[in-house]
Protein backbone atom coordinates (compact mmCIF):
# COMPACT_ATOMS: atom_id res chain seq x y z
CA UNK A 1 0.00 0.00 0.00
CA UNK A 2 2.10 3.09 -1.15
CA UNK A 3 0.08 5.48 -1.10
CA UNK A 4 -0.66 4.84 3.07
CA UNK A 5 0.86 7.37 5.74
CA UNK A 6 2.68 5.41 7.89
CA UNK A 7 4.16 7.22 10.81
CA UNK A 8 7.43 6.14 12.75
CA UNK A 9 4.75 5.96 15.94
CA UNK A 10 2.15 3.86 14.36
CA UNK A 11 1.97 0.56 15.57
CA UNK A 12 1.54 -2.59 12.95
CA UNK A 13 0.06 -5.91 13.61
CA UNK A 14 0.88 -8.92 11.44
CA UNK A 15 -2.20 -11.82 10.98
CA UNK A 16 -2.62 -15.33 9.72
CA UNK A 17 -6.24 -15.59 10.38
CA UNK A 18 -9.20 -14.11 10.07
CA UNK A 19 -9.78 -12.97 13.47
CA UNK A 20 -6.96 -10.20 14.25
CA UNK A 21 -6.79 -11.01 17.52
CA UNK A 22 -5.40 -14.21 17.31
CA UNK A 23 -2.22 -15.13 17.91
CA UNK A 24 -1.46 -11.20 17.85
CA UNK A 25 -0.68 -8.63 20.15
CA UNK A 26 -3.19 -6.64 19.09
CA UNK A 27 -5.20 -6.69 22.44
CA UNK A 28 -1.79 -5.86 23.89
CA UNK A 29 -0.96 -3.03 22.26
CA UNK A 30 -4.31 -1.43 22.38
CA UNK A 31 -4.47 -2.19 26.48
CA UNK A 32 -1.00 -0.53 26.77
CA UNK A 33 -2.29 2.63 24.87
CA UNK A 34 -5.68 2.63 27.31
CA UNK A 35 -8.10 2.28 24.16
CA UNK A 36 -11.34 1.17 24.79
CA UNK A 37 -13.38 1.67 21.83
CA UNK A 38 -12.25 0.18 17.97
CA UNK A 39 -13.55 1.61 14.74
CA UNK A 40 -13.78 -1.32 12.23
CA UNK A 41 -13.53 -1.45 8.32
CA UNK A 42 -12.27 -3.48 5.89
CA UNK A 43 -12.75 -6.62 3.27
CA UNK A 44 -13.80 -10.03 3.59
CA UNK A 45 -16.85 -9.71 5.68
CA UNK A 46 -17.96 -13.17 5.99
CA UNK A 47 -14.46 -14.01 7.27
CA UNK A 48 -11.97 -11.39 8.84
CA UNK A 49 -14.41 -8.55 9.25
CA UNK A 50 -17.07 -10.61 11.13
CA UNK A 51 -14.16 -12.60 13.15
CA UNK A 52 -12.69 -9.28 14.62
CA UNK A 53 -15.77 -7.46 15.07
CA UNK A 54 -16.84 -10.68 17.14
CA UNK A 55 -13.34 -11.13 19.04
CA UNK A 56 -13.09 -7.79 19.89
CA UNK A 57 -16.37 -7.51 21.50
CA UNK A 58 -15.46 -10.66 23.18
CA UNK A 59 -12.03 -8.94 24.81
CA UNK A 60 -14.54 -5.85 25.72
CA UNK A 61 -13.81 -3.33 23.22
CA UNK A 62 -16.53 -0.98 21.93
CA UNK A 63 -16.97 -1.39 18.31
CA UNK A 64 -18.14 1.05 16.15
CA UNK A 65 -18.52 1.55 12.36
CA UNK A 66 -19.27 3.55 9.52
CA UNK A 67 -22.20 2.06 7.26
CA UNK A 68 -20.92 0.86 4.27
CA UNK A 69 -17.21 0.68 5.32
CA UNK A 70 -16.94 -3.14 4.73
CA UNK A 71 -17.15 -5.04 1.25
CA UNK A 72 -15.97 -8.10 0.31
CA UNK A 73 -14.93 -10.14 -2.77
CA UNK A 74 -17.98 -11.41 -4.67
CA UNK A 75 -16.16 -14.32 -5.48
CA UNK A 76 -15.75 -15.50 -1.90
CA UNK A 77 -19.43 -16.54 -1.65
CA UNK A 78 -20.89 -16.87 -5.13
CA UNK A 79 -24.14 -18.48 -3.90
CA UNK A 80 -25.18 -15.39 -1.84
CA UNK A 81 -25.56 -11.88 -3.63
CA UNK A 82 -22.89 -9.52 -1.68
CA UNK A 83 -25.67 -7.25 -1.25
CA UNK A 84 -27.79 -9.70 1.21
CA UNK A 85 -24.89 -10.94 2.43
CA UNK A 86 -23.41 -7.44 3.72
CA UNK A 87 -27.28 -6.97 5.22
CA UNK A 88 -27.81 -9.64 6.58
CA UNK A 89 -23.83 -9.69 8.85
CA UNK A 90 -24.96 -5.56 9.49
CA UNK A 91 -28.27 -7.06 10.88
CA UNK A 92 -26.47 -10.03 13.25
CA UNK A 93 -23.95 -6.66 14.12
CA UNK A 94 -26.13 -4.22 15.25
CA UNK A 95 -26.97 -3.40 18.46
CA UNK A 96 -25.41 -6.85 19.25
CA UNK A 97 -21.55 -6.86 18.58
CA UNK A 98 -21.04 -3.03 17.55
CA UNK A 99 -22.51 0.61 17.05
CA UNK A 100 -22.91 1.97 13.62
CA UNK A 101 -21.42 5.76 13.92
CA UNK A 102 -24.72 7.11 12.17
CA UNK A 103 -26.62 6.49 15.30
Amino acid sequence: MAKLHVSSTDHRVRKTHADSFYKTDLAAILDELTISDIEICGAEVPFCVDATIKAGFDHGYRIWMVPGAVSMVAKAQPLIPEGTLLTHYARIWRDRFLTYVDE
